[in-house]
């Protein structure tokens, strides 16, 4: 089962032990598309009772953005100056293009994912601002049951929506260990990712889901995730750039640069592969190719979840010659049963054109043994092509060009 389908089952079969007796109850995200005879449960003006929040609303509302892609629509907000954002990882999932609109109308199409991680639910995105309005991070294991919290969001789009309510449970996922907060401030389809604010103006965390056939039912992931996420980003720089301008290629490279040159890595995860393995492989590949000397312009292989294979190669392939790559190096990853893995690589150069490809599979006694064995058996083959145009060599490297019969 992919990763990103594993975390929404655990989070379903977490609800459903946590809201016994509602037998019929399901999780529905706050971005999920809303029923057609559903109307908004929120307006754009604030609610009867927040005017003791006033103060609070006033000054969130800047850093409350709205987060649009092709897959759909959250909410978010800025935590630093630079334009760093957060959300949930839900928000931006198998996105192939995101764009950010800020509370001023401005809309930045250039977006940068810092890190996502889909078991806790949290993203950071990064935009190209400059002293953007933020909100102040709080310590959500201050927060108790009873405590006032305030939602700001964008449900069905309707940006700057406000709704109040209470901390009414602290709960720990027993499939993930994930702490969540459950409030009665209410959240619609748009929601997700919004901040949930105490009466300090400071975040305690973000609206991540809501429960369908019941009132009041809502849970957001504690801030501190993300605080652990900025602090762990000094060891993840590299970031892969979505631009809906279609101007760089997205997802690939962490340089912007037309005059960069190379290689870019990316790729898809089959049905049954795990997110973790991919990664696992693209790493070892790209540090193998890096060691023999190849121009790679990528850091990190992104990972794309999409079953449809053609579909997200195309994506890449639209992108190619203006993203200033030397080529594409398309990595397709199955594991049609436990303990056995499939490597397929597909060579193109800048114009999108199939210079090669290569197929390895292996079976193995643990899937340790099995993803090991499939490196193994295709960095071999990747010898033969190391040099030519498919991987070219780093400019002062052609003498270090490797034996086609060393290891």
């Amino acid at each position: 089962m992919p990763r990103s389908t594993f975390a929404r089952a655990s989070l379903l079969a977490a609800i459903a032990l946590l809201t016994t007796p509602f037998p019929a109850l399901a999780q529905q995200k706050p971005d999920a598309p809303p029923s057609q005879s559903e109307p908004p449960k929120h307006s754009l003006a604030a609610p009867e009772g927040t005017v003791a929040w006033r103060s609070v609303i006033e000054a969130a509302r800047p850093a409350v953005v709205v987060i649009k892609t092709d897959k759909g629509q959250g909410s978010g907000f800025l935590i630093k100056s630079d334009g760093t954002i957060a959300t949930n990882a839900h928000v931006i999932a198998g996105a192939s293009t995101i764009e950010v609109k800020l509370a001023t109308g401005e809309t930045y199409r250039r977006v940068y994912v810092l890190a996502s991680d889909e078991t806790e639910d949290v993203a950071l995105l990064r935009i190209e601002a400059a002293d953007a309005p933020t909100l102040k991070l709080g310590n959500s294991n201050d927060a108790k049951v009873g405590d006032d919290v305030v939602l700001v969001g964008a449900p069905l789009g309707l940006e700057e929506t406000i709704s109040t309510g209470i901390v009414s449970a602290i709960r720990i996922l027993p499939d993930t260990g994930v702490r969540v907060i459950q409030t009665t401030a209410a959240a619609s389809p748009g929601s997700s990712g919004g901040p949930l604010l105490d009466r300090n103006g400071e975040v305690l965390g973000l609206i991540a889901f809501s429960m369908v056939q019941g009132q009041s039912l809502n849970f957001a992931i504690p801030i501190n995730y993300i605080r652990g996420k900025l602090d762990a980003l000094v060891l993840s720089p590299a970031a892969h750039l979505f631009d809906s301008t279609h101007e760089d290629f997205p997802g690939g490279a962490n340089s912007t640069s037309r005059k960069r040159t190379g290689v870019i890595l990316a790729g898809i995860g089959g049905p049954g592969t795990p997110q973790g393995s991919f990664e696992f492989i693209s790493v070892q590949l790209l540090d193998y190719l890096s060691e023999k000397g190849v121009d790679m312009m990528n850091q990190t292989a992104s990972f794309n979840p999409m079953t449809n294979q053609v579909a997200s190669l195309n994506n890449y392939l639209q992108r190619l010659p203006t993203s200033g790559a030397s080529g594409l190096l398309y990595m397709t990853v199955e594991r049609p049963r436990n303990f056995k893995y499939i490597v397929r690589l597909q060579s193109f150069d800048a114009n999108g054109k199939l210079t090669w490809e290569e197929k390895e599979s292996k079976d193995g006694w643990s899937e340790t043994g099995a993803v090991n064995g499939v490196l193994e058996k295709i960095e071999k083959k990747l010898l033969t092509h190391i040099g030519s145009a498919g991987l070219p060599l780093k400019k002062g490297d052609s003498e270090k060009a490797p034996d086609q019969h060393s290891n």
